[in-house]
């Protein structure tokens, strides 16, 4: 990633401007720490491990910022957003937001540890439906107050 805002300082005008979005791989919630065997939190640990095995690190968040400014970028912001984990907020707007992240991470579960978790680990196709069942409940559960976080 560094290398492409780097590409992408290089390529533009003066006075241009740069922006990128990425999700923290992880889950918290503002009402206290999330123990380390939540199902979702551990599940987005497992990611980050393979990938990191793989050479290719999901968890990049927190050194966004500083790859701008090595970039050259001045005057550099970073915005974080905290977004329901699922549908418990009573909020309407954050309620839709929660139940649509919920359909991204829960749906795409599997499709995201296929890769990973086959190549690093050398996990079958049924071991990774089982090992996602148990995250994708709790990611349903809206008894959890749990959030994603996107920078």
């Amino acid at each position: 990633m560094a290398a492409v805002i780097k590409k992408g300082f290089d390529r533009l005008r003066p006075g241009g401007w740069m922006e990128s979005q990425e999700p923290l791989i992880d889950i918290d919630c503002d009402d206290g720490p999330i123990p380390a065997n939540h199902a979702v939190k551990r599940w987005f640990a497992e990611l980050c491990n393979a990938s990191l095995s793989a050479g290719r690190p999901l968890d990049i968040t927190p050194m966004i910022k500083q790859w701008y400014i090595d970039a050259g970028f001045v005057d550099v912001h970073e915005k974080v957003y905290k977004i329901p984990m699922n549908g418990w907020p009573r909020v309407p707007k954050l309620k839709q937001l929660g139940e649509m992240w919920q359909r991204n991470v829960g749906d795409g579960m599997s499709g995201l540890s296929y890769a990973l978790f086959h190549r690093e680990w050398g996990m079958q196709k049924d071991e990774i439906e089982v090992s996602t069942v148990q995250p994708f409940y709790r990611c349903a559960d809206t008894r959890d107050g749990g959030q994603l976080t996107a920078v």
